[in-house]
């Protein structure tokens, strides 16, 4: 049969490769509705799962064989010199903006280097958090996961279809039906890896090559489909094109990035991505596909892989000199910064190193020299930049700012939980005082955990009698039965029962009083309800509705309280400041790092009426102390007191802070104890 030249120009690819990338960096930026754009990358290794599987098997049908040097020396060509040119850069103003301390530089030496070797999926995967947590949002190289991902496909993909050339190589016409037979496998067993660990192992779906192979399976299989096909189907190929096209662009608006994926949620924007390449051979006149091939698309599609290297760093680097997570107009701008970047990177450096083969690039062996020297000289400039940060680091106020975010609560090792929970610790390593004496519990969330110093210095200051601390993260102390109503997790649940088992045993062998302390603000902003709940959904609740439901639940807590014959001290909710604190200080002035009082009193409102509301039920034994006028002056609620940081991040006190709030509390505390 007549080989057709599947790696004949393919204009409406690259306009493929436009809408993958735009796709990814209006959502980076912040866009409004684009809210599941990370599906450009998944469109991305669709197109070069179709690319490279058409390149080996034309190579194999017409020379009985192929050349992993050339093969490997036109991915260097291809991908390292921009790469380089960006790590280097990044490195570079990671040097000027970035902190040399809470890990910022290092950080970015550490993933530099896993760039530099391509294998920065796996240490994102290992040491930080899932794609969409917050912290990975201010990793500079965060996006070079797609890019490892993909050049570990290169390395697994070209000797895939060598085993099957190597079977075949006296039958060649025979080569296409076997890989396809071989594809499909990999493509079923990827794919219940995917599914399967999306739900398990999320981290591991989303970042590895194993649970990704797929998606550049579907565009291996289209590449041994189609060719011999072109220009079979007018309406066919229309419908494909328009379908896929669809698809890939519906699924960056309903998906984010609650939504579980990959995993069966891939399955959209892939089958689109596969329906427009497809569409485009079957008729190249579909209405998807002239779309595609419009000049605009085309440009910004031979820019893409540019533009995506350039978006991201100076995203991420600008957001972390700001401490803000985004900003669209300024996010926006930086968008069109990338895209100049690509442009000049494109015309001097990606476009003449793959074309004309400048120097060492002329040749394969050379090349993949030069490809070899490039990775160790990225990887040296890294360590570099972590080594820098040993001497840099010792500037005063960096030393400042690193003792301030490890002022943190003295018990918070001992005696602080997260989930799973296993059972509660000795009382005595997470009593202040006489453990055989407990006057008062203190409990709730991390909100309760920061108060620990205060209960401290309380103690230390009159002297004899015990106050234990119980403090789970985001578990507010709530009963069992309102679990659904206050979002509690099954662990949360057993840590809060196991906590009331407690009170009940503690309150006849003479507690007094509870200490009440959580993020109430939390449970006002981001309450949602199942359908069995007998509330409706969070977005449709009045101001009035939630006010209700918090003060229902936190009286319910009460009242049981109440009926063993104890005191109740509600903690009023404190906020969140706009940055995180130490990082803020050791960057800009301290009045720069305030918050508006006013805001914040806006933002507590609705939490701070349901406290009132509980105390005014309970007038005899309910008492409710607010720290807000002891950290906040009329206008701003300041961020360092005599020079030192009140909060280790955004909205826990430091064990410093906590202490200064003893003169506030104090008289409160008295009455809980009965003083």
């Amino acid at each position: 049969m007549t080989i057709p030249a599947p790696f004949e120009h393919r204009p409406d690819i690259n306009g493929l490769r436009a809408v993958a990338v735009l796709l990814v960096v209006l959502y980076h930026v912040g866009v409004p509705h684009i809210t599941g754009g990370f599906v450009g990358v998944d469109v991305f290794f669709v197109i070069s799962g179709y690319l490279i599987t058409s390149l080996l098997v034309l190579e194999a049908e017409r020379t009985g064989h192929i050349s992993l040097a050339d093969f490997y020396a036109r991915r260097v060509r291809r991908l390292f010199p921009a790469l380089m040119l960006v790590v280097l850069a990044t490195l570079i103003m990671g040097a000027i903006w970035l902190l040399p301390v809470f890990g910022e530089q290092v950080n970015l030496a550490k993933s530099a280097i896993a760039t530099s070797t391509y294998l920065s999926n796996v240490y994102f995967w290992i040491y930080t958090g899932g794609y969409f947590d917050g912290p990975a949002d201010l990793e500079p190289l965060l996006h070079t996961w797609s890019l490892a991902v993909e050049e570990q496909f290169y390395l697994v993909w070209p000797l895939l279809v060598m085993g099957v050339v190597w079977w075949r190589r006296h039958d060649t016409a025979k080569l296409r039906s076997d890989l396809l037979k071989v594809i499909v496998l990999a493509a079923v067993v990827s794919l219940a890896l995917c599914v399967w660990s999306t739900h398990v192992k999320p981290r591991q779906a989303y970042y590895l090559m194993p649970p990704r192979a797929w998606e550049f399976a579907i565009g291996g299989l289209l590449a041994l489909l189609l060719p011999g096909r072109e220009q079979r189907s007018r309406w066919g190929g229309s419908l494909l094109s328009a379908c896929g096209l669809l698809a890939v662009v519906a699924s960056a608006f309903y998906l984010d990035r609650r939504s579980s994926f990959p995993g069966f949620n891939a399955l959209v924007p892939t089958l689109g991505a596969g329906a427009v390449i497809a569409g485009g051979v079957l008729n190249r006149q579909a209405l998807g596909a002239r779309f595609l091939t419009l000049k605009p698309m085309t440009v910004i599609g031979l820019l893409s892989y540019s533009w995506y290297l350039w978006h991201w760093p100076l995203l991420a680097i600008t957001r972390a000199v700001a401490l803000e997570k985004s900003s669209l107009p300024r996010d926006a701008a930086l968008g069109a910064v990338a895209l100049l970047a690509a442009a000049l990177t494109y015309r001097f450096i990606e476009n003449p190193v793959r074309t004309q083969r400048p120097g060492p690039f002329a040749k394969t062996w050379s090349t993949l020299g030069a490809g070899a020297a490039i990775s160790i000289f990225m990887a040296l400039c890294a360590a570099a930049l972590g080594a820098s940060t040993h001497y840099t680091s010792k500037e005063p106020r960096y030393s400042q700012a690193m003792i301030a975010s490890r002022d943190t609560p003295p018990l918070r090792k001992a005696c602080h939980y997260d989930a799973p929970f296993k059972g509660l610790a000795d009382r005595k390593q997470c009593t202040f005082g006489d453990p055989e004496h407990i006057e008062a519990l203190l409990w709730g969330d991390s909100h309760a955990d920061h108060l620990s110093g205060l209960m401290q210095a309380f103690v230390a200051d009159q002297g004899a009698g015990g106050i234990m601390q119980r403090s789970f993260s985001s578990c507010r102390p709530l009963q069992a039965q309102a679990a659904e109503v206050a979002q509690l997790s099954p662990a949360c649940v057993k840590f809060n029962a196991a906590v009331e088992q407690e009170i009940s045993e503690l309150a006849g062998r003479g507690l007094k009083g509870v200490v009440l302390s959580s993020m109430w603000n939390a449970f006002m902003h981001d309450m949602k309800f199942e359908p069995s709940s007998a509330f409706v959904a969070a977005d449709r609740l009045s101001p009035e509705e939630k006010l209700r439901v918090l003060t229902q639940a936190v009286d319910a807590t009460v009242t049981r309280l109440q009926a063993q014959g104890l005191r109740v001290l509600l903690v009023a909710p404190t906020h969140i400041m706009p940055r995180l604190v130490p990082e803020c200080l050791a960057r800009h002035k301290p009045e720069e790092c305030a918050a508006v009082r006013t805001e914040v009193e806006e933002r507590r409102q609705f939490a701070l009426t349901a406290l009132k509301h509980v105390q005014a039920s309970h007038p005899d034994s309910v008492r409710l102390w607010d720290p807000l006028n002891a950290i906040c002056g009329d206008r701003l609620c300041m961020a360092s007191r005599d020079g030192t940081a009140m909060y280790t991040d955004d909205l826990h006190f430091s064990a410093s802070e906590a202490r200064h709030l003893l003169s506030s509390a104090e008289p409160d505390l008295l009455w809980l104890v009965r003083r």
